[in-house]
């Protein structure tokens, strides 16, 4: 190796790690400055303390993922640090980078330069749907930093590399099975020739790795509602949707995948503007069936946003006029099988999707050599692409006001649950996530068996109604960022600056690193409370703070 490629290639893994670094960091910069519960989060970080507490690997009882992974690591990088916010914010980045340099370690391979490869990846990465997950504690973020390391993995042929990575997705999980699609129509495609039998030791050894997870793990009551309700056929009337939006999802992975590796095709004008039209028109009818646990996507640029994607996707479909590749196309069936059934419509459930569908997109190459695009068309995706990233930019405000806000809700709320200045069925307005903390084993013990239910920990409270009142937070928003009104999610209601509204609770905190906000918790008293399920004896009733800060998380965990 001479002087000059030894520098080239010193210097492109370090564009590599520092772009990856980058995004980490920008993840990193993107959390709250505690460890917050906003969802379903609250079952993995349960999983944290539980799995410290026995010393093995260990599932909530209403978590359906394994989530071996994820709570194996943050509970070995607490016991190192004596830092949950280590724990568990390192971890949302650390996968976030690991996401984006498999990312663009694959695309590198695919023939990208840095100026193409990192829009690229940020258009793929940087969406408010997949840098919420990046944000919320859950077994997703890890599980896709994995995911592009194994498909970097498998373009190079390194089964070991593919193996370790696959194999901490299956521990967090269970749907990383479907990954193995890759080394099998790998070994039918080209193994069998080659006399290659690697991929096959890989099944092998995938299928054995995945009985040991399965046996060594608890079985539960999430995991068991999630089967039957995967298989309740009485729900079939919803599920040509959730068809819809994976088949939706798969074309434009697989159009995005053109402005990756363009087909050998020429581009015909017309054809090319009908398809970005057709594009962007579902895209953004797509919008309707989607449910979203963030603020990112209720904005007003959120038509203009799906309008581009789906533009710049359709454009792509046409630059990629070729025959995908079969392995992908094979995970992505299993993938959009399970989904279908389990009839979810979660945006994050469908970011797999439209993975696959780029990876099926690139890895086709094969049956139709790239060739070089018309100028015209280049520059069409560049706006594209720009547009798309400028969305996102704008939505990346919305995601860290969010975290703000729910930093707010968790310590408010949690401050006046200790002193009893709210009363647990008091909550209004909060964070299901807090209250599932609060609230899960009264619940358990409530209902027996019954599979946990976020709205059914909502049910036991009198909720926030915007005409009859409640509790919830008063946002006040300095002068100097108040003209960005439209750009500043979950606005207060006007009724609780009402002069009855009871002040219970007053926090002050920076926000975007630069300004002040005052977040007031207040409570109108409901005069027509809706009917809960269950009524809680305070007497005897013993609920689980929420720790929130190291010290109290030390506690909770070590028991000092």
């Amino acid at each position: 190796m001479t002087a000059s490629s030894s520098s080239s290639t010193r210097l492109t893994w370090l564009v590599l790690l520092g772009s990856a670094g980058a995004f980490g960091l920008l993840v990193w910069l993107m959390l709250p400055s505690m460890v917050v519960v906003m969802d379903d989060d609250f079952w993995y970080l349960k999983s944290v303390v539980e799995t410290f507490h026995r010393g093995r690997p260990w599932t909530s009882e209403y978590l359906a993922p394994w989530a071996a992974s994820t709570s194996s690591l943050a509970a070995i990088v607490f016991a190192l640090t004596d830092s949950m916010s280590i724990a568990v914010h390192g971890q949302l980045a650390g996968a976030a980078c690991l996401a984006f340099l498999g990312l663009t370690l694959w695309l590198k391979e695919a023939g990208l330069g840095p100026v193409r490869r990192v829009p690229l990846a940020l258009v793929l990465l940087a969406s408010p749907t997949v840098l919420f997950m990046f944000q919320m504690f859950t077994g997703a973020a890890l599980y896709w930093g994995c995911f592009w390391m194994c498909i970097w993995a498998f373009g190079r042929r390194n089964w070991w590399a593919f193996f370790l990575f696959w194999a901490v997705a299956l521990a967090n999980r269970q749907s990383a099975i479907g990954w193995l699609a890759l080394p099998f129509w790998f070994m039918l495609e080209e193994g069998w020739k080659q006399r290659n039998w690697r991929p096959a030791a890989l099944l092998v050894a995938g299928g054995m790795w995945f009985l040991v997870v399965k046996s060594g793990m608890n079985a539960n009551t999430g995991q068991a509602w999630v089967n039957h309700s995967t298989f309740d056929f009485s729900r079939l009337g919803t599920r040509h949707i959730t068809f819809a939006l994976c088949l939706a999802a798969l074309v434009s992975g697989f159009g995005l995948g053109g402005l990756i590796k363009p087909g050998p095709r020429a581009i015909h004008p017309w054809l090319a503007m009908v398809a970005m039209l057709v594009g962007s028109q579902i895209a953004i009818h797509c919008v309707s069936w989607l449910q979203w646990s963030h603020s990112g996507y209720n904005d007003s640029w959120q038509r203009l946003y799906f309008g581009a994607g789906g533009a710049l996707a359709g454009l792509g479909l046409i630059m990629a006029w070729r025959r995908p590749w079969g392995g992908a196309l094979l995970a992505a069936l299993g993938c959009a099988t399970l989904l279908t059934l389990y009839s979810g419509k979660f945006d994050y459930y469908f970011v797999e999707m439209v993975w696959w569908g780029v990876v099926a997109s690139v890895m086709g190459v094969k049956s139709a050599p790239a060739a070089s695009t018309s100028p015209l068309w280049s520059r069409l995706a560049l706006v594209l692409t720009a547009v798309v990233l400028v969305c996102d930019a704008r939505f990346l405000v919305r995601l860290k006001l969010d975290q703000h806000r729910i930093t707010a809700f968790n310590t408010l709320y949690e401050k006046a649950y200790r002193d009893g200045s709210l009363k647990l069925h008091e909550s209004g307005l909060t964070t299901m996530g807090h209250l599932g903390w609060w609230l899960e084993d009264f619940y358990r013990e409530k209902t027996g068996t019954k599979p946990g239910d976020l709205a059914g920990f909502i049910r036991l409270c009198d909720a926030w109604d915007s005409t009859d009142g409640g509790t919830s937070l008063v946002t006040e928003f300095p002068k100097s960022i108040r003209r960005y009104n439209d750009w500043l999610p979950q606005r207060s209601s006007k009724m609780l600056n009402k002069p009855e509204a009871r002040e219970i609770g007053v926090l002050k905190q920076r926000i975007l690193f630069f300004w002040e906000a005052t977040y007031r918790l207040k409570q109108i008293k409901r005069r027509n409370p809706p009917p809960r399920d269950f009524e809680i004896d305070y007497a005897t009733f013993k609920g689980r703070p929420f720790p929130l800060n190291d010290e109290e998380w030390s506690r909770l965990l070590r028991g000092s």
